[in-house]
């Protein structure tokens, strides 16, 4: 019994020494951790959250465009949708002006002497709707225009190119007790430059007011109405198609005063001939526009006539046209009786010297140092 129990002892020692002097094959600790840490930890699929079906989306009908009513082959109708007035009756019409030429005749021998700088303009005609003698055109509405031909030979040409949108002066002037926006009114008129800059000012414009000779306008002669605008052709501009304007002089034989008959012009710009009745309004592109030399300007010819017909022409226009007949108490016809059988001997002998001298010696019965000076 002893002997089972010291062999029992013997083999638990072997065991022990084993253990402890051999390689153990139970894994460190440290291994079992990083075993664990490198091991994947299987996780749980996550739940699937059910997703909602896109709504189907509805394609849109095609919309059918309103047929277009308008036919092509009609003319454009230039009368305006909201008529105020009778709409102007219209020749030429190709839109509006954009640019004027023309000519300038002159005949008077004193048309080119002392001109500094001739030029061409648009000129505002403010002053003649208002009878304001004073006016003085704005620069801005001084559209220049380019004498195109030698000034020193008549006829002379020009050309003005149209401003987009002119910087005139606008005038109501359609009578019909309302504010209106109103027209700008232009002649086309020739000046000379002879002061300051490139326009016209207070002194080259004599003081102010329109022109009388040598423009687009004619004016009359006539004492009762001198100065008044009779004839010839406006250059008018429309800010739009709403605006009045005279269709003719009215009953007075004026222009812009309240008996004038008023028509609706299209916006834009429009020639107006004051010359027809009505007047005609002319919507040409390029219009062409003569300027006007007025017969008393104009250089009155004698030369086609006998010494002694001239003679009895020019005492004729003395009487009506100088200006001191009564200042200085001069009797024409006194004066004619005297001198005619001296002008028709200078006829009868051919004597171009014989006509002279009595030429000079009429003028020189005439006490006006501008007609009987020593240069006679």
């Amino acid at each position: 019994m002893q002997l089972r129990k010291s062999l029992f002892g013997l083999i638990v020692l072997v065991l022990i020494l084993a253990a402890c002097g051999g390689d153990d094959p139970t894994p460190e600790v440290t291994d079992t951790i990083e075993a664990a840490v490198d091991t994947p930890v299987p996780t749980e699929a996550p739940e699937e959250t059910p997703t909602q079906a896109p709504e189907p989306t509805t394609t849109p009908e095609p919309v059918e465009e309103a047929p277009d009513e308008t036919d092509e082959s009609d003319p454009v109708s230039s009368e305006p949708t909201d008529s105020r007035f009778p709409a102007a009756e219209l020749i030429n019409d190709e839109g509006g002006s954009v640019s004027i030429t023309g000519e300038v005749t002159y005949s008077n021998p004193f048309f080119t002497l002392g001109v500094a700088e001739p030029v061409v303009i648009l000129e505002d005609q403010a002053g003649f709707v208002d009878r304001n003698e004073h006016f003085l055109m704005p620069l801005a509405s001084q559209t220049l225009g380019q004498i195109t031909t030698d000034f020193f030979t008549s006829p002379f040409e020009y050309s003005v190119a149209l401003p987009i949108e002119p910087q005139g002066t606008l005038r109501d002037v359609d009578n019909d007790d309302q504010e209106n926006t109103g027209v700008q009114v232009f002649a086309i008129a020739y000046w000379t430059n002879t002061f300051g800059d490139p326009f016209l000012e207070e002194r080259d414009l004599s003081g102010g007011g329109w022109s009388t000779a040598y423009a687009s306008t004619e004016v009359s002669d006539d004492a009762e109405t001198e100065r008044e605008i009779v004839g010839g052709s406006f250059l008018i501009f429309a800010p739009d198609g709403q605006q009045g304007f005279p269709s003719g002089f009215g009953e007075d034989g004026l222009l812009f005063t309240e008996d004038d008959p008023i028509v609706q012009v299209p916006a834009g710009y429009t020639i107006v001939n004051l010359d027809s009745a009505p007047f005609t309004f002319d919507r040409a592109s390029n219009p062409v526009i003569d300027l006007i030399e007025p017969e008393s300007t104009a250089l009155v010819d004698y030369s086609d006539l006998s010494y002694s017909e001239a003679f009895e022409g020019f005492v004729e226009q003395l009487k009506k046209e100088y200006a001191f007949t009564e200042y200085k108490e001069l009797d024409w016809d006194a004066l004619l009786e005297e001198f005619l059988p001296r002008f028709e001997a200078a006829e009868a002998s051919d004597s171009n010297e014989a006509y002279r001298r009595a030429l000079r010696d009429f003028s020189w019965r005439i006490p006006d140092g501008h007609v009987s000076g020593p240069q006679v």
